[in-house]
């Protein structure tokens, strides 16, 4: 934990410095080509709503460490469960991507997460969806 700076708490993928009326924001994973990750954006966001929210900072720049600036994002963070397995047993729920009717089950929960918020994916219709998602899981079987 970092001491002395009000939204930014952790410095472990990305570097922030202040000089000279401008801070500068690093990602720093060139092993992972700075490909963003759920963490790596966490520590973005806390670092700029540190920049934006100092009165010494007039401009802010953002860099990649390495060769290269980003490589988009990291999608081993997201299939690899990114739920603690501390307190309950991961075998009885559902991977991100494990099986195609984990893909399956996937996809339509976030068709009811868009539909909530008044968004539309451009989905089939909820009977034709659920008709696909039964094809999905027999063709798994």
């Amino acid at each position: 934990m970092i001491t002395g700076r009000k939204w930014l708490q952790s410095t472990e993928h990305i570097e922030f410095q202040v000089a000279d009326r401008c801070a500068r924001i690093a990602l720093n994973r060139p092993e992972k080509r700075n490909a963003l990750n759920r963490a790596m954006i966490a520590e973005l966001h806390a670092a700029l709503l540190e920049a934006d929210d100092r009165t010494d900072v007039n401009v802010i720049l953002i860099e990649g460490r390495g060769r290269d600036f980003c490589a988009g994002y990291d999608l081993s963070d997201s299939y690899a469960g990114a739920a603690a397995t501390g307190t309950y047993d991961a075998s009885q729920y559902r991977t991100g991507a494990g099986t195609l009717d984990d893909d399956c089950w996937q996809q339509r929960r976030s068709h009811r997460h868009d539909r909530r918020r008044g968004k539309s994916r451009g989905y089939l219709p909820r009977s034709k969806a659920l008709g696909k998602f039964e094809q999905c899981r027999a063709r798994q079987a």
